[in-house]
């Protein structure tokens, strides 16, 4: 069991950095438009959601629901 053990641990491993390296990525992406101007509204919405994750423990549906709402009002009025 104890090889079990650790090549189930070695695999969480391996997942939790991918999952890590995805969210730099997109995040990168999503910050910076064309790697010249950084898009502000998108920096609040992550630090206010980061922010309500850990300090007022949120829940992470809320917080995503509420990135689609911002998301979709800014782009049907074309803020």
């Amino acid at each position: 069991m104890p090889a079990l053990s650790a090549a189930l641990s070695a695999i969480t491993a391996a997942v939790v950095g991918v999952i890590a390296s995805l969210a730099v990525r997109f995040g990168a992406e999503v910050l910076w438009i064309g790697r010249a101007k950084v898009e502000w509204l998108s920096l609040v919405l992550v630090c206010v959601g980061f922010i309500g994750l850990v300090r007022w423990k949120w829940g992470v549906i809320p917080v995503i629901l509420a990135g689609v709402a911002v998301g979709m009002i800014r782009y049907f009025t074309g803020l």
